[in-house]
C-alpha cells in the first residue's frame, strides 16, 4: 500500500506530519513533529490494529481531504501527537484522494 503523507493541526508550537499507510494487519501513522517546524523533531511509529478501529472514513474537500479515523478506546487519540476529540482526522492534500480512498476501501473490508 502506498504512504499517504498527511498533517495534523499544529500542537502549541509543533508542526506535525507523517504518513499512513495499511499494511494488512494495522493502520501504521508514521508520525513526525517539529518545533517551530525546523528543530527537535521527533518520530514515532504507531500501529494501530484493526480490532481497535471502530470506523475509518474519507471527508471530502476542495483542497484537502481528511481521513478519519474513530477508535474503539481512547488509546489512540493519546497516542497520537496533538489534541484529538473522539477520532484522529488526518489532513490530505486533493492530489492523494484516490490512494486515500483505497486506503480507507481496504481498512474498512478488514473491520
Amino acid at each position: 500500500m502506498d504512504r499517504i503523507p498527511f498533517t495534523l493541526p499544529e500542537d502549541g508550537l509543533r508542526e506535525i506530519t507523517g504518513f499512513v499507510y495499511f499494511d494488512g494487519e494495522f493502520v501504521v501513522l508514521d508520525v513526525r513533529s517539529k518545533l517551530l517546524g525546523l528543530l527537535d523533531e521527533q518520530r514515532d511509529v504507531i500501529k494501530v490494529a484493526l480490532t481497535a478501529i471502530r470506523s475509518v472514513r474519507l471527508k471530502t474537500g476542495l483542497v484537502r481531504d481528511k481521513v478519519v479515523i474513530r477508535p474503539r478506546k481512547f488509546d489512540l487519540l493519546v497516542a497520537v501527537p496533538g489534541d484529538h476529540d473522539r477520532e484522529v482526522a488526518l489532513r490530505t492534500k486533493r492530489r492523494h484522494r484516490d490512494r486515500a480512498e483505497d486506503l480507507v476501501e481496504d481498512v474498512s473490508r478488514h473491520l
